[in-house]
């Protein structure tokens, strides 16, 4: 059914891990939360039959956006906070998760539909802009507008109609008046001058990854990096050496955190054999939601397929920079969305 097979051999591959893990624990927790997410992508492909499933699903999904938006303006506009995290953990998290799913809405609405149906989709892709504005992270912010281009071209490549013009035109202006109004707030996290420190800091964090990864090809422990990156554990003595270096005292008993890239997480954690299966798992989904979106051009299925083909592709590349896909509402979505894309992959498994 759908990818399941493929994510038992990655969850397989990873519990190995536990053979070298300071915490053994800490393996099951993580493999519990993986079979969690298991359920939903089960539940996912089992509720979606057509298209018509599917629109119920979008509706969902816009509704989601919306309620979202409604609780960043709140806390943007009346609680004054500058990078808002809405009911999320952080604002990266927050801001991959909107463009995730709001780049889908876009994608159908440029599909012929009922204006009703049309009305919803735009709304929960503005819905899911407002949101990636307001989170102002600096990688969201590009990619979301690298994503927003390549659906609007997608859709052209599949002909040009009016409801497709009047699209483009139509987010034009807004983008416009929205750059116009908001431009310092979204040019000033690209010139903060604590841009260097973190580069600096996801840089020994990745060394200390490397390392443990040199200590144990199975990785040393699924769920375990927080505990071995601090003493007495060794391999947080190059954050240490970097603090020194630039002429800051250390407190060996500090909490040091987790390495922000997501594979070098894998690596530490699983080793090899953990990473190599996840790369190969996303490799198969995006093969799926590409194949599903040429079986099924011309119609909403098709151009959600190759939305999230477009929104996976864009995560994968942010999850070099942000562990997003390891907490949970980003996993869960991400298992929705591939639940979706493993029952609508055709023309190997049919239309359902």
């Amino acid at each position: 059914m759908g990818a399941t097979g493929e994510r038992v051999v990655y969850g397989v591959a990873s519990l190995v891990s536990i053979f070298a893990a300071a915490n053994k624990v800490y393996v099951l927790m993580a493999a519990w939360k993986f079979m969690g997410a298991g359920v939903i992508m089960v539940a996912a492909y089992n509720y979606l039959r057509d298209e018509e499933d599917l629109r119920w699903v979008l509706k969902g999904i816009a509704a989601t956006l919306i309620i979202q938006a409604v609780v960043v303006l709140k806390m943007k506009y009346v609680d004054g906070f500058y990078q808002v995290r809405g009911w999320f953990e952080h604002q990266n998290p927050l801001a991959m998760w909107a463009y995730m799913i709001g780049l889908p809405m876009l994608a159908v609405s440029m599909v012929t539909a009922k204006a009703r149906d049309t009305r919803w989709w735009l709304a929960g892709f503005l819905a899911a802009a407002i949101i990636v504005q307001s989170a102002l992270s600096r990688a969201a912010l590009a990619l979301f507008a690298a994503g927003v281009m390549a659906v609007l071209a997608a859709g052209m490549m599949d002909g040009v109609t009016a409801r497709r013009i009047r699209t483009i035109l139509v987010l034009g202006l807004v983008g416009m008046l929205g750059l116009a109004v908001k431009a310092d707030t979204i040019i000033s996290p690209f010139s903060d001058r604590g841009n260097k420190i973190s580069g600096e800091t996801r840089v020994v964090l990745n060394l200390a990854s490397a390392a443990m990864l040199r200590d144990s090809a199975i990785g040393l422990g699924w769920n375990n990096f927080a505990l071995t990156i601090n003493h007495p554990f060794p391999y947080g003595d190059v954050i240490d050496d970097w603090e020194r270096n630039r002429g800051h005292k250390v407190d060996e008993d500090y909490a040091k955190g987790v390495v922000e890239s997501h594979y070098w997480l894998l690596l530490a954690e699983t080793g090899y054999a953990g990473f190599a299966t996840y790369m190969w798992l996303i490799v198969l989904i995006q093969w799926w939601a590409l194949r599903g979106a040429w079986a099924r051009r011309k119609t909403s299925a098709g151009f959600f397929l190759a939305a999230v083909a477009i929104s996976f592709g864009l995560t994968y590349v942010h999850s070099d920079l942000a562990r997003v896909l390891t907490q949970t509402k980003n996993l869960g979505m991400w298992m929705i969305l591939v639940g979706c894309v493993s029952r609508l992959e055709s023309p190997r498994k049919g239309r359902p």
